[in-house]
């Protein structure tokens, strides 16, 4: 959606607006070191995910404990 409001932009003559992505895609890295968006912003689905798997298991591993929860 980034590098499409960037060519929005451009169409209306706006050369003054900010314009930072989101995903990290390879054009949005692109567009990064052209110049053209200011920044993009990676998301780390692996992470995000491997994340969740581990605090899902802790609320888990809780409800089987004595309940007794510490650090």
């Amino acid at each position: 959606m980034a590098l499409g409001a960037l060519r929005a932009l451009q169409t209306a003559g706006k050369a003054d607006v900010m314009v930072v992505g989101f995903d990290g895609t390879p054009d949005g890295e692109k567009a990064v070191k052209d110049g053209k968006l200011a920044a993009t912003i990676a998301q780390l689905p692996d992470q995000i995910g491997a994340k969740g798997v581990e605090v899902a298991d802790k609320v888990l591993e809780r409800r089987k404990s004595s309940g007794q929860i510490s650090g």
